[in-house]
């Protein structure tokens, strides 16, 4: 199985009215993601402790950031290269918080682990958008997925 034939989800397949609600939903979803991702990753250290205030171990909260970000994104774009791509900027873009965590970014690090985790988030969330489509076509009586 090549990345096209994993990737090549289309919501197209899915009888009218979804595509056009669920694509502008993922949409926003994917912006608001992005852009809290941004938030929390570049407050200073002093803002508060985010696994204190969530309870969330700070590994997991990168994992569910970056699946949640990849799941939208998944739906967001229409095409097998698009979610290549929208993967492969996501894995850039998690480079480039944490190398700019220290200089941009009061008493904060960036960290490999941390890489790692948003890594991981990302390729959960490819699954994750893959899962939730097969199941969506399930309930609704899909049979042919392309």
């Amino acid at each position: 199985m090549n990345y096209k034939s994993f990737l090549d989800i289309s919501l197209a397949v899915l009888p009218s009215p979804w595509p056009r609600l669920l694509q502008p939903l993922a949409s926003v979803g994917f912006v608001l993601c992005f852009f809290l991702i941004v938030l929390v990753s570049f407050a200073p250290a002093s803002a508060g402790d985010l696994e204190q205030s969530t309870g969330l171990d700070d590994k997991v909260a990168h994992f569910l950031a970056y699946a949640a970000v990849m799941g939208c994104g998944m739906w967001a774009v229409g095409t097998a290269e698009s979610r290549l791509r929208v993967f492969l900027a996501l894995v850039l873009f998690s480079a480039v918080i944490e190398l700019g965590q220290p200089l941009f970014a009061e008493g904060r690090e960036g960290s490999l682990a941390d890489m790692l985790a948003n890594t991981l988030g990302l390729i959960f969330g490819v699954g994750l958008g893959v899962w939730l489509l097969a199941g969506l076509r399930w309930v609704l009586g899909v049979q042919d997925g392309r």
